[in-house]
């Protein structure tokens, strides 16, 4: 087992291991985190639906929709190429699970994540760099290579959300890794001064 695989292994165990009260804590604080983020009315913004113990972030997402915000999440176009699009989500649309069991919204009207001024990305662990340790098929990574060619960080910006407890001192960071603008956890936003 490489030492990503057993991170990943001993992160996801520990995350599924939360109790309901103490999940349902942190999770509150993080909503609150990412609404902070969302002060402004009327944003473009990527997310995603809780898989396998991730933060649920869904509470903020139907607020940030009250407000004026439009949410795009991820689906699976292409399991084999690992590829992935966004798409239009409204509170109470409907979602069905893809071959991984992960929900995602039902549709194919495409959103050019170009357009979106922040996604909210799911990940397994980060560190103090903005380097983000995923689940391992690399769609993130892929979706969003075009932001590693940029002089200049424009759109989107990609903040990670995570338990506090998924913070590890480093990772090493691949040449396809695309890294975090910031990470919202329980403590608040962290922003990484290398982006």
């Amino acid at each position: 087992m490489t030492r990503n695989q057993h991170l990943r292994k001993h992160i996801r165990d520990r995350r599924r291991a939360l109790g309901a009260a103490e999940r349902s804590r942190r999770e509150a604080v993080l909503c609150r985190h990412v609404l902070g983020m969302l002060r402004g009315r009327g944003r473009q913004l990527g997310a995603y639906l809780a898989f396998d113990g991730e933060p649920d972030i869904t509470p903020a997402l139907r607020l940030a929709v009250q407000r004026g915000c439009s949410v795009a999440l991820p689906r699976v176009l292409d399991r084999r190429k690992h590829r992935m699009a966004f798409v239009p989500w409204r509170p109470g649309g409907r979602v069905a699970c893809n071959s991984y069991r992960i929900a995602e919204p039902v549709g194919n009207d495409i959103i050019d994540v170009r357009r979106l001024g922040v996604v909210f990305t799911p990940l397994v662990a980060f560190d103090t760099h903005g380097t983000r340790l995923g689940l391992g098929a690399g769609y993130f990574d892929r979706h969003f290579a075009f932001l590693r060619y940029r002089r200049f960080w424009f759109r989107p910006r990609l903040v990670g959300v995570a338990f506090d407890f998924q913070q590890v001192e480093s990772l090493q960071r691949e040449p396809w890794d695309i890294p975090l603008w910031a990470v919202i956890t329980e403590r608040g936003l962290y922003r990484f001064s290398s982006q």
